[in-house]
């Protein structure tokens, strides 16, 4: 397993963990999700796919709010967790452990 070198938070919202190898894994704050009460959806990027800084990271559908997260860097997406797609409750157990994008980061 990769040793976590360095954690960061993006807009309160986001928070990301970046690896040994340069992968960055991200995921939603506890704190956001208590305030999205009721997530019903949730769409992340296709896996392999490229995104650029700044362009949509992930959807978030709750009761009463819809919720878009830019990316904080260029990169290809090697992970999804598939699991809080088919049930996005899953979020919301634990802390900031529940990863949802892996992205290598491409630097230019």
């Amino acid at each position: 397993m990769a040793r976590i070198h360095q954690n960061k938070v993006y807009n309160n919202s986001l928070w990301s963990a970046t690896e040994d190898d340069g992968v960055i894994s991200y995921g939603i704050r506890k704190s956001t999700l208590d305030l999205l009460s009721g997530v019903s959806q949730v769409e992340l990027p296709i896996k392999g796919s490229v995104i650029d800084k700044g362009q949509r990271l992930l959807f978030i559908e709750a009761l009463e709010t819809v919720t878009e997260l830019e990316s904080p860097v260029c990169g290809k997406v090697l992970d999804v967790n598939t699991g809080v797609i088919d049930d996005p409750l899953l979020m919301g157990f634990g802390d900031d452990s529940v990863w949802l994008i892996k992205i290598k980061p491409v630097y230019s």
